[in-house]
């Protein structure tokens, strides 16, 4: 799997490599050298073992559903913080208020133009 991942992303250095299987997201790290890392997480996942991951990683961002998002995480994380899936403009709103760095959605169009309205 890794070699033909590896052979798929061929000079892209722009894709960020995330998963819910940590396991598979560190070997990926250490055979694709240099490109950014984003662990997932399930909403009952603990922040301690979300944080702990991404340092061992060196993960560029984490990536969780809003419910993990909280102050003590956005707080803690020492690098972006992304909220997946997040459709609804009041929520994406109220989760960059709060300090998220960005949103996985399913309709970014519509959500970009609702939140460039209510700017």
């Amino acid at each position: 799997f890794l070699a033909a991942l590896e052979e798929a992303l061929g000079e892209r250095p722009r894709i960020l490599l995330s998963s819910f299987d940590w396991q598979l997201l560190r070997a990926a790290g250490a055979r694709l050298t240099g490109r950014p890392l984003a662990p997932l997480a399930e909403a009952e996942t603990a922040a301690d073992d979300l944080l702990a991951i991404a340092d061992d990683l060196d993960a560029w961002s984490v990536n969780c559903p809003a419910a993990l998002a909280d102050s003590e995480l956005l707080g803690r994380a020492e690098r972006p913080v992304l909220v997946y899936t997040v459709n609804d403009p009041v929520e994406a709103r109220a989760l960059f208020d709060r300090g998220v760095a960005g949103v996985f959605t399913d309709a970014p169009g519509r959500l970009r133009a609702e939140l460039g309205a209510r700017t």
